[in-house]
């Protein structure tokens, strides 16, 4: 038998207890020390069963690091939430895999390295790896989108989960086409320097008041300019902020060359439409297109015929309800369809002068008389309007054009009120 003398701390002095008793990990959950009788008791037996601990060997421990570490590399496939709570939950797993090999098989390695440090920085590394391709990311698509869009939108864009992807999807959406009046025909007098003068004047006119009410520049060609409300980014009201940019381009100032005014001339539509980047694998633009489309492209042509600057379909009319004063101009046939559809006139918001309705109530009737074929009647009521507006009035000047025909040529036969354009 061994048998190990030394002081007990309950029958010692507190000086002697003081010098023989000593900290071990005990000490830091119950605050209790052992005396130095306990502790070699305690060492002697541990050498005679074996019971000291061992180390596991250099290359088990790199692996496990390795092992860690790949772990740790792996939460970039997550989220942010997600990453961090399997980084908790890997970290307590490696600390009771430690405690368990300790207690059980008295084996210890060096989780700390893999627990506090390799799972931390897997994490940051990983968290911050994402950050930076969504941020990549939202300055790629707010890149792509600035010129077309207003600086709002385009942000609005960067923060979602808008797809940069060949494609579409069908949309509710409102189109606006506008034109220059007459510039193709004035441009042929002008240095290329003047015409790229005006055409700069024009757009930048154009675009702000497209921007100013969120809506997506989608192309420029020619003097024309194709902007859309509704997408990329969804606007309930996006047939009130289009109508509001229609009458903000019909009181712009005309542009003046070599003294010849300018005047904007806008068609605008609502509908459906194919709406996303479309094109083919080697380039491809964000676009509207649809019958819609095609739609408020006509109506901005339809202007140089009524000598009008604003032609609103009859869907957008019913989307603003008495927002704006309108004048229904007459119900048409365009060019490549076969229904008539209804067009109207945008004069103004509410808020300007109320004496606008008297002379559109006379239009009215002039226009119940044409298609009534009530020609006579009609023709005084547009003389009137003609009058009224301080001696001109395009869709009265139009239509008393359009009497004349009908008297002279004898299109009274299976009269409907429709007109009929053959050509854009």
């Amino acid at each position: 038998r061994i048998v190990l003398i030394g002081g007990r701390s309950n029958v010692v002095s507190a000086i002697e207890q003081k010098r023989d008793e000593f900290a071990t990990p005990y000490s830091r959950s119950n605050y209790q020390f052992s005396s130095g009788l306990e502790i070699h008791a305690t060492i002697l037996l541990n050498l005679l069963r074996g019971e000291w601990l061992t180390r596991e060997t250099l290359l088990t421990e790199t692996w496990f690091a390795v092992a860690v570490g790949l772990l740790a590399g792996g939460l970039s496939i997550f989220r942010p939430i997600p990453a961090t709570a399997i980084a908790a939950l890997a970290s307590v797993m490696i600390m009771v895999l430690a405690w368990w090999f300790v207690w059980h098989d008295r084996v210890w390695f060096n989780w700390a390295v893999a627990s506090w440090i390799e799972m931390p920085l897997g994490l940051i590394w990983s968290v911050g790896a994402q950050y930076l391709v969504e941020w990549r990311r939202r300055q790629k698509l707010r890149s792509a989108f600035s010129f077309y869009l207003s600086t709002h939108m385009a942000d609005q864009i960067a923060n979602s989960d808008f797809d940069l992807k060949p494609g579409g999807k069908m949309v509710e959406a409102t189109i606006m086409f506008t034109d220059l009046e007459n510039f193709t025909t004035i441009a042929e007098g002008l240095s290329p320097e003047e015409v790229s003068r005006t055409l700069i004047a024009y757009f930048e006119q154009t675009t702000e008041c497209i921007l100013r009410y969120n809506g997506t520049i989608v192309d420029y060609f020619g003097d024309a300019v194709m902007a859309g409300w509704g997408a990329p980014v969804d606007d309930p009201e996006h047939t009130l902020h289009a109508v509001e940019a229609a009458c903000d381009l019909r009181c712009l100032a005309d542009l003046d060359v070599q003294g010849n005014k300018l005047r904007t001339r806008v068609g605008v539509n609502t509908g459906q439409v194919l709406a996303g980047n479309l094109g083919s694998k080697y380039r491809f633009d964000y676009t509207m297109i649809g019958d819609t489309t095609n739609f408020a492209s006509r109506l901005e042509s339809l202007n140089k015929h009524l000598r009008t600057q604003v032609l609103i379909s009859d869907a957008v009319k019913k989307q603003i309800g008495e927002k704006f004063i309108v004048r229904r101009v007459g119900e048409f046939r365009l060019a490549g369809k076969t229904q008539s559809v209804i067009v109207h006139e945008l004069i103004c918001r509410c808020d300007s002068s109320a004496a606008e309705n008297t002379w559109i109530e006379v239009f009215e009737k002039g226009l119940h008389a044409f298609r009534e074929a009530e020609f006579e009647q009609a023709r005084i009521l547009m003389e009137r309007t003609q009058k009224a507006r301080g001696g001109f009035d395009g869709p009265a000047d139009f239509y008393l054009r359009k009497i004349d025909a009908a008297l002279t040529n004898g299109e009274l036969e299976n009269w409907t009120g429709v007109i009929s354009f053959a050509e854009k």
